[in-house]
Protein backbone atom coordinates (compact mmCIF):
# COMPACT_ATOMS: atom_id res chain seq x y z
CA UNK A 1 0.00 0.00 0.00
CA UNK A 2 1.36 3.41 -0.99
CA UNK A 3 2.15 5.95 1.71
CA UNK A 4 -0.39 8.76 1.95
CA UNK A 5 1.63 11.99 1.90
CA UNK A 6 -1.27 14.38 2.54
CA UNK A 7 -1.00 16.53 5.66
CA UNK A 8 -3.49 18.99 7.13
CA UNK A 9 -3.29 21.88 9.51
CA UNK A 10 -5.47 21.76 12.59
CA UNK A 11 -6.71 25.20 11.53
CA UNK A 12 -8.29 23.77 8.36
CA UNK A 13 -11.20 22.35 10.34
CA UNK A 14 -14.35 24.46 10.71
CA UNK A 15 -17.47 24.41 12.89
CA UNK A 16 -20.94 25.49 11.84
CA UNK A 17 -24.15 25.57 13.84
CA UNK A 18 -27.82 26.07 13.04
CA UNK A 19 -31.14 26.00 14.90
CA UNK A 20 -33.28 22.93 14.25
CA UNK A 21 -36.51 23.78 12.48
CA UNK A 22 -38.05 20.57 13.87
CA UNK A 23 -36.87 19.55 17.32
CA UNK A 24 -34.84 16.35 17.17
CA UNK A 25 -34.23 16.57 13.41
CA UNK A 26 -30.87 17.58 11.95
CA UNK A 27 -31.06 20.89 10.07
CA UNK A 28 -30.58 20.26 6.33
CA UNK A 29 -31.00 23.86 5.11
CA UNK A 30 -27.41 24.99 4.63
CA UNK A 31 -28.52 28.65 4.56
CA UNK A 32 -29.29 28.40 8.29
CA UNK A 33 -25.75 27.50 9.28
CA UNK A 34 -23.41 30.01 10.86
CA UNK A 35 -19.67 29.52 10.98
CA UNK A 36 -18.36 29.75 14.54
CA UNK A 37 -15.27 31.57 15.76
CA UNK A 38 -13.21 28.84 17.45
CA UNK A 39 -9.58 28.80 18.54
CA UNK A 40 -9.07 25.25 17.37
CA UNK A 41 -11.14 22.18 16.66
CA UNK A 42 -11.42 19.29 19.04
CA UNK A 43 -13.66 16.64 17.55
CA UNK A 44 -16.27 15.23 19.94
CA UNK A 45 -15.04 12.35 22.07
CA UNK A 46 -17.13 9.38 21.06
CA UNK A 47 -17.60 6.98 23.96
CA UNK A 48 -19.51 3.86 22.91
CA UNK A 49 -20.75 1.59 25.68
CA UNK A 50 -18.39 -1.38 25.76
CA UNK A 51 -18.14 -4.58 27.78
CA UNK A 52 -15.16 -6.93 27.51
CA UNK A 53 -15.73 -8.88 30.71
CA UNK A 54 -14.91 -12.55 30.89
CA UNK A 55 -17.87 -14.90 30.74
CA UNK A 56 -18.05 -18.28 32.38
CA UNK A 57 -16.64 -20.96 30.12
CA UNK A 58 -14.43 -18.54 28.17
CA UNK A 59 -11.19 -20.03 29.36
CA UNK A 60 -8.34 -17.62 30.22
CA UNK A 61 -9.00 -14.90 27.61
CA UNK A 62 -12.09 -12.86 26.80
CA UNK A 63 -13.78 -14.01 23.59
CA UNK A 64 -14.39 -11.56 20.75
CA UNK A 65 -17.90 -12.96 20.21
CA UNK A 66 -18.81 -11.89 23.75
CA UNK A 67 -17.91 -8.22 23.23
CA UNK A 68 -20.76 -5.74 23.70
CA UNK A 69 -20.37 -2.38 21.95
CA UNK A 70 -23.18 0.10 21.36
CA UNK A 71 -23.56 3.80 20.55
CA UNK A 72 -27.23 3.88 21.56
CA UNK A 73 -28.11 6.30 24.37
CA UNK A 74 -24.54 7.55 24.58
CA UNK A 75 -24.04 11.15 25.68
CA UNK A 76 -21.60 12.90 23.39
CA UNK A 77 -20.04 16.04 24.89
CA UNK A 78 -17.75 18.62 23.34
CA UNK A 79 -16.59 22.17 24.05
CA UNK A 80 -16.15 25.10 21.69
CA UNK A 81 -14.15 28.17 22.65
CA UNK A 82 -13.14 31.35 20.89
CA UNK A 83 -13.71 35.09 20.71
CA UNK A 84 -17.17 36.29 21.68
CA UNK A 85 -19.15 38.07 18.98
CA UNK A 86 -22.54 39.73 19.21
CA UNK A 87 -24.03 36.85 17.24
CA UNK A 88 -22.57 34.14 19.48
CA UNK A 89 -23.61 36.04 22.62
CA UNK A 90 -27.24 35.78 21.52
CA UNK A 91 -27.03 32.22 20.21
CA UNK A 92 -25.30 30.81 23.28
CA UNK A 93 -27.46 32.71 25.77
CA UNK A 94 -30.57 31.30 24.09
CA UNK A 95 -29.21 27.76 23.89
CA UNK A 96 -27.89 27.73 27.47
CA UNK A 97 -31.09 29.05 29.05
CA UNK A 98 -33.67 27.57 26.69
CA UNK A 99 -35.28 31.00 26.49
CA UNK A 100 -35.47 33.26 23.45
CA UNK A 101 -34.50 36.89 23.14
CA UNK A 102 -37.86 38.58 22.73
CA UNK A 103 -36.97 40.64 19.69
CA UNK A 104 -37.47 43.74 21.76
CA UNK A 105 -39.26 46.95 21.05
CA UNK A 106 -37.50 49.20 18.58
CA UNK A 107 -33.82 48.31 18.55
CA UNK A 108 -33.67 46.35 21.83
CA UNK A 109 -33.73 42.61 22.34
CA UNK A 110 -33.94 41.36 25.91
CA UNK A 111 -33.94 37.88 27.44
CA UNK A 112 -35.72 37.89 30.80
CA UNK A 113 -35.49 35.21 33.47
CA UNK A 114 -37.41 34.87 36.72
CA UNK A 115 -37.90 32.05 39.19
CA UNK A 116 -41.05 30.77 37.46
CA UNK A 117 -40.14 31.13 33.78
CA UNK A 118 -41.10 28.20 31.56
CA UNK A 119 -40.38 26.91 28.06
CA UNK A 120 -37.38 24.75 28.94
CA UNK A 121 -38.75 21.36 27.86
CA UNK A 122 -38.66 20.27 24.22
CA UNK A 123 -40.14 17.18 22.58
CA UNK A 124 -39.55 15.39 19.31
CA UNK A 125 -41.36 17.01 16.41
CA UNK A 126 -41.84 20.41 18.04
CA UNK A 127 -41.66 23.15 15.44
CA UNK A 128 -40.21 26.38 16.81
CA UNK A 129 -42.29 29.38 15.80
CA UNK A 130 -39.19 30.69 14.04
CA UNK A 131 -36.44 28.37 12.82
CA UNK A 132 -33.95 31.10 13.70
CA UNK A 133 -34.83 30.37 17.33
CA UNK A 134 -31.63 29.20 19.02
CA UNK A 135 -33.38 28.47 22.32
CA UNK A 136 -34.36 25.06 20.97
CA UNK A 137 -31.82 22.44 19.90
CA UNK A 138 -28.87 23.08 17.60
CA UNK A 139 -27.43 21.09 14.72
CA UNK A 140 -23.63 21.34 14.75
CA UNK A 141 -21.44 20.44 11.81
CA UNK A 142 -17.73 19.66 12.17
CA UNK A 143 -16.28 20.26 8.72
CA UNK A 144 -13.06 18.39 8.01
CA UNK A 145 -10.54 19.37 5.28
CA UNK A 146 -11.77 16.28 3.43
CA UNK A 147 -15.53 16.82 3.31
CA UNK A 148 -16.39 13.12 3.52
CA UNK A 149 -14.65 12.94 6.92
CA UNK A 150 -16.93 15.58 8.45
CA UNK A 151 -19.41 14.89 11.26
CA UNK A 152 -23.01 15.95 11.76
CA UNK A 153 -24.22 16.32 15.36
CA UNK A 154 -27.98 16.62 15.72
CA UNK A 155 -30.01 17.96 18.65
CA UNK A 156 -27.21 19.55 20.66
CA UNK A 157 -27.90 21.73 23.68
CA UNK A 158 -25.54 24.07 25.51
CA UNK A 159 -25.18 22.90 29.10
CA UNK A 160 -22.55 25.44 30.15
CA UNK A 161 -21.74 28.88 28.77
CA UNK A 162 -18.89 31.01 30.09
CA UNK A 163 -17.53 34.41 29.02
CA UNK A 164 -14.59 36.34 30.43
CA UNK A 165 -12.52 39.41 29.66
CA UNK A 166 -9.32 40.97 31.03
CA UNK A 167 -8.46 44.60 30.34
CA UNK A 168 -4.77 43.62 30.25
CA UNK A 169 -5.36 41.11 27.44
CA UNK A 170 -6.56 41.79 23.88
CA UNK A 171 -7.89 45.21 24.86
CA UNK A 172 -10.49 43.64 27.12
CA UNK A 173 -12.07 41.50 24.41
CA UNK A 174 -14.45 38.82 25.65
CA UNK A 175 -13.75 35.15 25.06
CA UNK A 176 -16.30 32.37 25.38
CA UNK A 177 -16.39 28.69 26.19
CA UNK A 178 -19.50 26.60 25.54
CA UNK A 179 -20.05 22.95 26.39
CA UNK A 180 -22.63 21.00 24.39
CA UNK A 181 -24.26 17.62 24.90
CA UNK A 182 -26.34 15.39 22.67
CA UNK A 183 -27.70 11.86 22.82
CA UNK A 184 -28.54 11.77 19.13
CA UNK A 185 -26.34 9.48 17.08
CA UNK A 186 -23.52 11.35 15.26
CA UNK A 187 -23.31 10.85 11.51
CA UNK A 188 -20.21 10.95 9.34
CA UNK A 189 -21.22 12.86 6.24
CA UNK A 190 -20.71 16.09 4.33
CA UNK A 191 -22.98 19.09 3.92
CA UNK A 192 -22.66 21.23 0.81
CA UNK A 193 -22.42 24.82 2.01
CA UNK A 194 -23.58 26.34 -1.27
CA UNK A 195 -25.57 29.37 -0.15
CA UNK A 196 -22.68 31.12 1.56
CA UNK A 197 -25.07 33.08 3.79
CA UNK A 198 -23.12 32.44 6.99
CA UNK A 199 -19.75 31.35 5.63
CA UNK A 200 -17.88 34.16 7.35
CA UNK A 201 -17.18 34.40 11.07
CA UNK A 202 -18.94 37.34 12.72
CA UNK A 203 -16.75 40.39 13.36
CA UNK A 204 -18.93 42.16 15.93
CA UNK A 205 -16.54 41.47 18.80
CA UNK A 206 -17.56 42.38 22.35
CA UNK A 207 -15.29 44.20 24.79
CA UNK A 208 -15.37 44.91 28.49
CA UNK A 209 -14.79 48.56 27.62
CA UNK A 210 -18.18 48.70 25.86
CA UNK A 211 -19.83 48.81 29.27
CA UNK A 212 -19.75 52.53 29.93
CA UNK A 213 -22.93 52.10 32.02
CA UNK A 214 -21.71 50.31 35.19
CA UNK A 215 -23.36 50.02 38.57
CA UNK A 216 -22.99 47.79 41.63
CA UNK A 217 -25.20 48.06 44.71
CA UNK A 218 -24.11 46.44 47.98
CA UNK A 219 -27.24 45.91 50.07
CA UNK A 220 -27.59 45.25 53.82
CA UNK A 221 -23.93 44.51 54.28
CA UNK A 222 -24.15 45.42 57.97
CA UNK A 223 -27.82 44.67 58.46
CA UNK A 224 -29.24 48.05 57.45
CA UNK A 225 -26.49 49.91 55.59
CA UNK A 226 -26.42 50.13 51.78
CA UNK A 227 -23.59 51.19 49.49
CA UNK A 228 -25.50 52.20 46.36
CA UNK A 229 -24.45 53.31 42.90
CA UNK A 230 -20.82 52.25 42.89
CA UNK A 231 -19.24 52.79 39.48
CA UNK A 232 -16.78 49.88 39.50
CA UNK A 233 -13.47 49.95 37.68
CA UNK A 234 -13.10 46.42 36.33
CA UNK A 235 -9.84 44.70 35.53
CA UNK A 236 -11.52 41.35 34.78
CA UNK A 237 -15.08 40.10 34.52
CA UNK A 238 -16.68 36.69 34.01
CA UNK A 239 -20.24 35.45 33.62
CA UNK A 240 -21.53 31.88 33.34
CA UNK A 241 -24.75 29.96 32.82
CA UNK A 242 -24.86 26.31 33.87
CA UNK A 243 -27.95 24.48 32.62
CA UNK A 244 -27.87 20.66 33.08
CA UNK A 245 -30.11 18.78 30.65
CA UNK A 246 -31.93 15.49 31.14
CA UNK A 247 -32.47 13.25 28.08
CA UNK A 248 -35.73 11.34 28.47
CA UNK A 249 -37.48 8.59 26.52
CA UNK A 250 -36.24 6.63 23.54
CA UNK A 251 -37.33 6.55 19.92
CA UNK A 252 -36.06 5.01 16.69
CA UNK A 253 -33.45 2.33 16.13
CA UNK A 254 -30.78 4.38 17.92
CA UNK A 255 -32.95 5.02 20.98
CA UNK A 256 -32.68 8.78 20.66
CA UNK A 257 -34.41 11.05 23.21
CA UNK A 258 -38.06 12.02 22.97
CA UNK A 259 -37.89 14.86 25.50
CA UNK A 260 -35.09 17.25 26.49
CA UNK A 261 -35.64 18.70 29.98
CA UNK A 262 -33.34 21.64 30.72
CA UNK A 263 -32.36 23.32 33.98
CA UNK A 264 -32.69 20.19 36.11
CA UNK A 265 -32.00 20.27 38.97
CA UNK A 266 -31.40 24.02 38.60
CA UNK A 267 -30.30 26.83 36.35
CA UNK A 268 -27.14 28.21 37.95
CA UNK A 269 -25.97 31.70 36.95
CA UNK A 270 -22.82 33.29 38.36
CA UNK A 271 -20.64 36.31 37.75
CA UNK A 272 -17.41 37.67 39.18
CA UNK A 273 -14.22 39.54 38.49
CA UNK A 274 -11.68 41.99 39.86
CA UNK A 275 -12.55 45.59 40.68
CA UNK A 276 -10.39 48.40 42.02
CA UNK A 277 -10.20 48.41 45.80
CA UNK A 278 -11.37 51.63 47.45
CA UNK A 279 -13.56 52.83 50.32
CA UNK A 280 -16.71 51.80 48.43
CA UNK A 281 -15.72 48.40 47.06
CA UNK A 282 -14.18 47.49 50.42
CA UNK A 283 -17.78 47.01 51.59
CA UNK A 284 -17.98 43.90 49.38
CA UNK A 285 -15.67 42.19 51.85
CA UNK A 286 -18.07 42.96 54.68
CA UNK A 287 -21.00 41.84 52.53
CA UNK A 288 -19.27 38.48 52.05
CA UNK A 289 -18.61 38.20 55.80
CA UNK A 290 -22.33 39.02 56.11
CA UNK A 291 -22.62 39.46 59.88
CA UNK A 292 -26.40 39.88 59.73
CA UNK A 293 -27.08 37.28 57.02
CA UNK A 294 -29.00 39.54 54.64
CA UNK A 295 -26.48 41.07 52.25
CA UNK A 296 -26.72 40.89 48.47
CA UNK A 297 -25.39 42.56 45.32
CA UNK A 298 -27.25 44.30 42.52
CA UNK A 299 -25.50 44.54 39.15
CA UNK A 300 -26.01 46.58 35.99
CA UNK A 301 -23.45 46.47 33.17
CA UNK A 302 -24.41 47.65 29.68
CA UNK A 303 -23.68 49.98 26.82
CA UNK A 304 -27.23 51.34 27.18
CA UNK A 305 -28.52 53.50 30.07
CA UNK A 306 -31.21 51.94 32.23
CA UNK A 307 -34.76 53.29 32.15
CA UNK A 308 -35.68 54.19 35.71
CA UNK A 309 -33.10 53.05 38.26
CA UNK A 310 -30.84 50.03 38.29
CA UNK A 311 -32.67 48.79 41.39
CA UNK A 312 -36.20 49.19 40.02
CA UNK A 313 -36.05 49.55 36.21
CA UNK A 314 -39.17 50.68 34.40
CA UNK A 315 -40.71 50.49 30.97
CA UNK A 316 -38.67 48.63 28.38
CA UNK A 317 -35.74 48.65 30.83
CA UNK A 318 -33.18 49.69 28.18
CA UNK A 319 -33.65 52.89 26.22
CA UNK A 320 -32.52 51.34 22.93
CA UNK A 321 -30.05 54.02 21.78
CA UNK A 322 -26.98 51.79 21.44
CA UNK A 323 -25.78 50.30 18.20
CA UNK A 324 -24.06 47.35 19.90
CA UNK A 325 -26.69 46.34 22.48
CA UNK A 326 -24.83 44.26 25.06
CA UNK A 327 -25.65 44.11 28.75
CA UNK A 328 -26.38 42.20 31.96
CA UNK A 329 -28.69 43.14 34.83
CA UNK A 330 -29.00 40.90 37.90
CA UNK A 331 -31.38 41.91 40.67
CA UNK A 332 -29.93 39.91 43.54
CA UNK A 333 -26.76 37.89 43.89
CA UNK A 334 -25.04 36.40 46.92
CA UNK A 335 -21.27 36.63 47.21
CA UNK A 336 -19.65 33.19 47.25
CA UNK A 337 -16.08 34.47 47.56
CA UNK A 338 -14.41 37.83 48.10
CA UNK A 339 -10.86 38.84 48.90
CA UNK A 340 -8.52 41.80 48.55
CA UNK A 341 -5.37 41.24 46.51
CA UNK A 342 -2.16 43.07 47.40
CA UNK A 343 -0.88 43.58 43.88
CA UNK A 344 0.67 46.84 42.64
CA UNK A 345 -2.91 48.14 42.57
CA UNK A 346 -5.11 46.64 45.28
CA UNK A 347 -8.10 44.81 43.78
CA UNK A 348 -11.21 43.12 45.14
CA UNK A 349 -11.61 39.66 43.61
CA UNK A 350 -15.12 38.29 43.94
CA UNK A 351 -17.61 35.69 42.73
CA UNK A 352 -21.38 35.82 43.16
CA UNK A 353 -24.38 33.60 42.38
CA UNK A 354 -27.56 35.11 40.92
CA UNK A 355 -30.68 34.26 42.93
CA UNK A 356 -34.37 34.80 42.26
CA UNK A 357 -35.99 37.59 44.31
CA UNK A 358 -39.29 37.02 46.08
CA UNK A 359 -40.99 38.85 43.21
CA UNK A 360 -39.99 40.30 39.88
CA UNK A 361 -37.22 39.27 37.51
CA UNK A 362 -33.88 37.78 38.47
CA UNK A 363 -31.94 38.55 35.30
CA UNK A 364 -32.07 40.54 32.07
CA UNK A 365 -29.61 39.88 29.26
CA UNK A 366 -29.41 42.42 26.46
CA UNK A 367 -28.46 41.53 22.91
CA UNK A 368 -28.92 42.79 19.38
CA UNK A 369 -31.30 41.54 16.71
CA UNK A 370 -28.60 40.39 14.29
CA UNK A 371 -28.12 36.72 15.25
Amino acid sequence: MALNANTFSGKQFEVYLAPEAVTGTFQTDDSKYRRVDVEGITFPSFSPQQEFEMRSGSGRLSEFDQVFSSSKRVTTEFTLSGRLTQEMWIILCESATGDEFDGGTGTDSVLTLDKTYAGLNFKVGTNPADDNDYSYLLSIYFKAPTAADSYKMASCTCTNFWIDADMDSAAGRFNYSATFQTQSAPAKAAIDMVSGQYDEIGTNFLYLSLWDERNIDIKDYTGSTDQDDITPLFKTFNFSVDCPTQFLGATGTAGEPEVWAKALPELSITYGGSVKYDAETDNMVEAFRDPDGGSYLGLYLADIPVTGTTETPTGDFFDGTSVVKFGIWAARAKLTSCEVSTDDVAMVNFEAKVLAPSSGNALHLLGGDNA
